[in-house]
């Protein structure tokens, strides 16, 4: 592969100050940095470290979530670093026991930017963490009681939760990898039911609210994949499913030819190779 070429994209971060995309590739432990005024290839750091996902905290420092990788110099010590862009690890946060946790997991935990916040959550766990700069830690933000009681005893003994039945138990509940925020209100994924949810957290009251087609009248709701941003006037983004959409042609296709109706070129376009849909829509008080 060439300096500018990568395997596999994991994450990306965008720094607004030197205007430039930050493309993580944990294939290649590299991070590769791109212009956002041309798209031109400016250099890449080799970091020689492994994880899900990165946030770009201030000038050339990240966090790195390690997902419980122990494939590098890091093993089994921290499941989130704050490192420079050369891979030095400036401190270790989250420590795990690798012996019991150490599976990879795409289907919950998060680090993520949003309304202005670093904000992380690991997999199983109700409690969702904003980095604080005036203390150079981890500090508990949000409770978000989603996660059952058979998921808490075990969130860290991955081994039995990956090959018993507990995660696909209709009673296991937790909450999932999206997450999004603004001064009102949390938007996020969980599982629950052996079904993706998504939960709207009112901050002034603490209500949860479930966003589904019983509290909506809005006939998209069905197709939605998940949430993807919420600005400060709780305009919110969700990406659609293409799945969702073919499959609502065959389970559904009197309500599929209304929606192809008002958007035929759209929907016409669908396949499963076809670029990915969004839909912005708007809280309602």
């Amino acid at each position: 592969l060439n300096s500018n070429q990568y395997r596999k994209i994991v994450d990306f971060s965008i720094d607004s100050i030197d205007n430039k995309l930050i493309v993580y590739s944990n294939e290649n432990r590299a991070l590769y940095y791109y212009s956002l005024d041309d798209g031109s290839f400016i250099n890449k750091a080799y970091i020689n470290l492994y994880g899900s996902d990165i946030q770009l905290v201030q000038k050339d420092s990240f966090f790195l979530y390690k997902n419980f990788s122990t494939n590098d110099n890091g093993r089994g010590k921290g499941n989130l670093y704050l490192i420079n862009d050369k891979g030095k690890i400036i401190k270790k946060f989250f420590p795990f026991d690798s012996k019991i946790s150490n599976i990879y997991w795409t289907n919950t935990g998060f680090l993520t930017q949003s309304y202005h916040k670093t904000i992380f959550s690991p997999p199983f766990n109700d409690t969702v963490y904003n980095y604080s700069f005036a203390t150079m830690n981890w500090e508990p933000y949000l409770l978000i009681r989603i996660t059952s009681d058979s998921i808490k005893a075990n969130k860290d003994l991955h081994y039995k939760l990956f090959a018993s039945k507990i995660l696909i138990d209709s009673a296991a509940s937790y909450l999932g990898p999206d997450y999004c925020q603004n001064n009102e209100y949390a938007l996020f994924t969980y599982q629950s039911e052996r079904r993706i949810k998504i939960g709207l957290f009112h901050f002034p009251d603490s209500r949860l609210f479930v966003f589904s087609n019983k509290n909506t009248e809005d006939i998209y709701t069905r197709l939605i994949s998940k949430p993807l941003a919420i600005t400060q006037d709780n305009n919110v983004v969700f990406s659609l499913s293409r799945d969702k959409i073919l499959n609502l042609h065959k389970t559904n296709s009197s309500l599929f030819n209304i929606i192809r109706d008002a958007n035929k070129n759209i929907i016409d376009s669908v396949s499963e190779n076809s670029n990915q849909l969004i839909l912005i829509g708007s809280i309602k008080k």
